[in-house]
């Protein structure tokens, strides 16, 4: 395969579902709703001095919708479950465990273990995207 037939499979063949090109655009989701999580956060946290936890939940937020409607769109082609609002719901359910996952990681690595909270929370942001991955294809999609 050329660097262009590749390409064109992993972003621009509406059919593709396969595992590696699921990865792939999830990928790229993921570090587009990273920028977002993280540039939020930074923003919220040391220009507007707000606390990091609702910093985070802001961010986190934010950058979920978008992680929805990317990986509804374009990462992952089907879903298991027919009902849109039904889907939407258990995303936003994951997204939640998600949040508290990393709101609970924040408060250990900057309370407990006096990390700072930008490393913290880019370390955590990578430890959910994995958790994201994972039920949601286990759970939501095909």
């Amino acid at each position: 395969m050329t660097l262009k037939s590749i390409t064109h499979h992993l972003f621009v063949k509406s059919d593709n579902a396969s595992l590696i090109s699921q990865i792939a655009r999830f990928g790229i989701i993921g570090f587009l709703s990273f920028c977002i999580d993280v540039g939020i956060f930074v923003f919220l946290e040391r220009v507007l001095n707000l606390h990091y936890i609702f910093a985070a939940l802001i961010s986190f937020v934010t950058a979920a919708t978008f992680g929805w409607y990317g990986n509804s769109k374009w990462v992952f082609l089907s879903s298991k479950i027919a009902n849109a609002k039904i889907e939407i719901l258990v995303f936003m359910l994951l997204a939640f465990i998600g949040l508290g996952i990393n709101e609970l990681a924040l408060w250990i690595g900057i309370e407990k273990l006096m990390l700072d909270s930008i490393v913290t929370k880019i370390g955590v942001t990578i430890l959910v995207a994995v958790w994201n991955f994972i039920f949601r294809k286990l759970i939501l999609y095909r």
